[in-house]
């Protein structure tokens, strides 16, 4: 497996519960990612804070642009 393309800062939304881990979407990617402080339900946007190893820390945002 291949270290993460994705960067600190990048935005995206989850596809699974966070629960810490679960499944997200950024930059059209699908990923695994690692919810920081609290468990994220599906359908979230969220926003890349660290990456350490192959683990890709998130936090979810209110970031509008993710909302209809």
């Amino acid at each position: 497996q291949l270290e993460p393309t994705v960067k600190v800062g990048a935005t995206g939304k989850t596809i699974s519960r966070l629960a810490p881990t679960g499944k997200a979407l950024i930059d059209g990617e699908m990923m695994e990612v690692h919810a920081v402080n609290k468990f994220i339900d599906p359908d979230h946007p969220i926003e890349v804070v660290g990456i350490e190893g192959y683990r890709i820390d998130v936090v979810e945002t209110s970031d509008d642009r993710f909302e209809n």
